[in-house]
């Protein structure tokens, strides 16, 4: 086939769409946004008009179509006006751009297989005339930034670019994380790829120190520190207050990516302790007076003795304890975080809906009733079947009873089901208990739930 003819057949093809797949760049569909149609099929117009010109004049009118084609993607990202952007970046001898538009033509859903084959095979052909780049993140979703920070990203990982040959320098950014820059050199028909493990941002932590400091030494996560705002980063930590006669405040918490800033506050030990020991039946956040203690199933402090507010936190759900521990004792609180169950299953409701129909069928035949009635009262002693009216009357009067007394009855059932739900249906989310300990300092007092 000559050259030419296969260039104007394509031109054709694309300016007034068919059936042949990518190639064929159809009309808008009547839900898109009519600029967009307008400039779409301005663009098709255009590249028509191309095939028809030479010299100056068709680059002149290539690059107007593709001015047409990119208004149209700032309004839509349109699948075939990118594709038939792509095809005149190509005609422009601009391959970086037109690959960068068929990756991300071929990175959309619902392509038909003969659509993807198409953008495959033009991506195939561009590569041995781009220098590619493969980018990708842990974790991944992470902005690009090719060279300058104030031009827009080139999209989120994993990313496919083709880039100028060269060196050049990748910025990535993910909420949370700390930003990274690789440098990479890009050649011309090769392929390069680039994994960048992102490293989580630290989070804000407010240490504090309350009651006489004289003397303290202060460490987090062994290390001395002084108190005030530290940035931490993600991961187990522990911060531990000590003083010169060994009497210590420890803290061990947690902190993720992404958190809010923290506070944690930790009190110098009065001369008289005690021992508190929280248990729960699922890994919980611990909190006394407010304070952060430690996570996990089973949690030990030490604390000053009197009056106590215990704080367990599983999920979305807290249970508040207030506790007294006396002093040198050991007070162990248990917290239970049971599932919530229901009784009867679905009963209730079924005998809801049969009590409903029930007093619908009563309301129904006392109407009859007093239909059959009223009839009755207007065509007797005169009409013949007297007899017959009144024994109907009778009739509808005793089922209407009847329907009465099913639906009383159903009624009652349906309420004591549903009250005896109720009161047990629920598992119950704490047990009390008290125990008593002997130690070297005397009797202990320990209360759990």
């Amino acid at each position: 086939m000559n050259p030419r003819f296969a260039s104007h057949l394509l031109v054709a093809l694309l300016a007034l769409g068919g059936a042949l797949g990518p190639l064929v760049a159809r009309a808008q569909t009547a839900d898109v946004n009519a600029e967009a149609q307008v400039f779409f099929e301005r663009g098709n117009r255009l590249f028509a008009e191309s095939a028809r010109a030479r010299g100056a004049r068709q680059r002149t009118l290539l690059e107007e179509a593709l001015q047409a084609y990119v208004s149209t993607l700032r309004i839509v990202r349109s699948r075939n006006a990118l594709f038939n952007a792509a095809v005149v970046l190509e005609r422009l001898e601009r391959p970086n751009e037109a690959f960068a538009y068929l990756v991300e033509y071929l990175a959309i859903e619902g392509l038909s297989d003969a659509e993807r084959r198409d953008g495959e095979a033009r991506v195939t052909a561009l590569r041995p005339r781009v220098a590619v780049v493969r980018v990708t993140s842990t974790p991944p979703g992470a902005e690009v930034f090719v060279d300058r920070l104030d031009l827009a990203p080139r999209g989120r990982t994993p990313l496919e670019l083709a880039l100028e040959p060269g060196p050049h320098t990748l910025v990535t950014r993910h909420p949370h994380y700390e930003e990274a820059r690789r440098r990479v050199t890009a050649r011309t028909g090769e392929a390069v790829d680039v994994a960048i493990a992102l490293e989580a941002s630290g989070v804000a932590l407010d240490l504090r120190v309350e009651g006489d400091a004289a003397g303290v030494a202060l460490t987090l996560d062994g290390a001395a520190i002084e108190p005030g705002r530290h940035t931490l980063p993600p991961g187990e930590h522990v911060a531990v207050l000590a003083l010169p006669d060994g009497r210590r405040e420890e803290r061990r918490f947690r902190i993720a990516a992404g958190d809010a800033p923290q506070t944690l506050v930790l009190r110098v030990p009065q001369a008289e302790q005690a021992t508190l020991i929280v248990e729960a039946t699922r890994p919980a956040r611990v909190r006394v007076d407010g304070a952060l203690i430690g996570e996990g199933i089973e949690v030990r402090a030490t604390v000053t003795p009197g009056e106590r507010v215990v704080e367990v936190e599983v999920g979305g759900e807290t249970q508040r304890r207030e506790v007294t521990i006396a002093a040198h004792a050991e007070a162990r609180v248990r917290f239970r975080f049971d599932a919530p169950t229901r009784r009867f299953g679905a009963a209730p409701a079924a005998l809801a809906v049969t009590t409903g129909v029930a007093a619908a069928a009563w309301a129904g035949l006392v109407g009859g009733a007093l239909a059959a009635n009223g009839r009755y009262e207007s065509r007797c002693p005169a009409a013949d079947d007297c007899q017959a009216r009144f024994d109907r009357v009778k009739l509808l009067n005793l089922v209407a009873d009847l329907t009465l007394g099913v639906a009383s009855a159903l009624l009652v059932t349906t309420i004591v089901l549903f009250a005896a739900r109720g009161r047990g249906g629920r598992g119950s989310p704490s047990e009390a208990q008290v125990e008593l300990r002997l130690g070297p300092l005397g009797a202990s007092v320990g209360g759990s739930f």
